[in-house]
């Protein structure tokens, strides 16, 4: 066959060039999810009020103060994610040992929205994931738990992806079947390391993320979980996240069979595996997911926890070290606002903790 009797692709036929959305076309993406959550944020910012009320009338100024703060960022969640890169401010951290004072810029943290507060917070995640996983590591060295010759068999690291079915749910459905699912697999995941004894040794740390499907718009949502215990069955798995699904309302059909993958970890991609981009809003070719879908995704997983590991995995990196002494004596932190003239009004106390 020669060059001239091939055949040319028509227009339809030829892959299409991946595109990346402008910055006009992400801030009117942003107005309409915006649009779409304003009833969900109202919810839950009258839901934060009342707490705060609550807290009045017992006294506590400091909870009183949280909880109206929570109900603010839910009614400027928009316009703080508009304004993220221009600046919201300044957090000054104060270190109770030394005394030493660090300040950084203030950023909007919703990640569900905000790009730069997504990647920020996927690379701290990642990076903390490191530090917990070397301690483990570490502690199962010390104990002898990577020996081969180990009774039972050794220890190893292990990523398990956990899917729910796509047939017969929407986008809704999707994610609440999974959130309802996880705890009754976990629960029963404990149970089979109990009976093998290896219940107080192992380690898990669970990611949960959603990206676009190929098959339709209500995406696709899963949960990474890393693991360092002995060998498993993979047909044991699969029995146990089949059961945590029934158990959660999902009625199988004859023949019909989870979605499960495990493997062993590359251990310089562990990090990027397990936490890779936690909600994506675009699809394939680049282009944002529609508003009013990606407002379902954004209302289902606001305020739900992303991260889970055992007990004491992350332990070490609770709090991080003071720059300056090392140690990790606690911080005073406060929240100033972006204001020309500073002046001792405009500094309000914010919060409690690590930088």
């Amino acid at each position: 066959m020669n060059a001239s009797s091939v055949m040319p692709l028509t227009p339809e036929e030829q892959p299409k060039a991946r595109t990346r959305p402008s910055a006009q076309d992400r801030q009117r993406w942003l107005e309409q999810v915006g649009e779409h959550t304003e009833k969900h944020r109202e919810r839950r910012a009258q839901a934060a009020d009342c707490k705060a009320k609550a807290a009045r009338r017992r006294g506590d100024r400091s909870r009183e103060r949280y909880w109206i703060a929570r109900a603010e960022g839910q009614r400027t969640r928009v316009s703080r994610v508009r304004e993220c890169n221009k600046g919201l401010g300044t957090v000054r951290t104060v270190c109770r040992g030394c005394g030493c004072v660090h300040e950084h810029q203030a950023k909007c943290s919703a990640h569900l929205l905000c790009v730069p507060c997504r990647k920020r917070k996927g690379k701290r995640a990642r990076k903390r994931f490191l530090l917990a996983r070397s301690a483990a590591l570490q502690n199962a060295l010390r104990k002898g738990l990577m020996r081969k010759q180990r009774r039972g068999g050794a220890y190893s690291e292990k990523l398990l992806t956990l899917t729910v079915p796509h047939q017969g749910l929407d986008l809704r459905e999707r994610i609440e079947l999974m959130q309802l699912a996880w705890p009754k697999f976990l629960k029963a995941f404990r149970r089979m390391l109990e009976d093998v004894g290896a219940k107080r040794d192992s380690v898990f740390y669970a990611v949960s993320e959603w990206a676009a499907a190929q098959s339709d718009d209500d995406g696709h949502p899963h949960r990474h979980i890393y693991l360092l215990c002995p060998w498993l069955l993979r047909e044991r798995l699969v029995e146990l996240w089949k059961r945590a699904l029934a158990n959660a309302g999902y009625r199988w059909e004859l023949g019909e069979q989870p979605i499960l993958d495990v493997r062993r970890v590359k251990p310089d991609e562990v990090a990027k595996e397990l936490i890779k981009y936690l909600t994506k809003d675009l699809v394939a070719d680049g282009q944002l997911i529609p508003p009013a879908v990606f407002a379902q995704v954004y209302e289902m997983y606001d305020g739900k926890r992303r991260f889970q590991g055992s007990r004491g995995f992350m332990s070490c990196v609770l709090q991080a070290p003071c720059a300056d002494c090392g140690e990790r004596p606690g911080y005073l932190v406060e929240f100033v606002k972006p204001i020309v003239e500073a002046s001792p009004d405009n500094v309000v106390p914010f919060r409690r903790g690590p930088p």
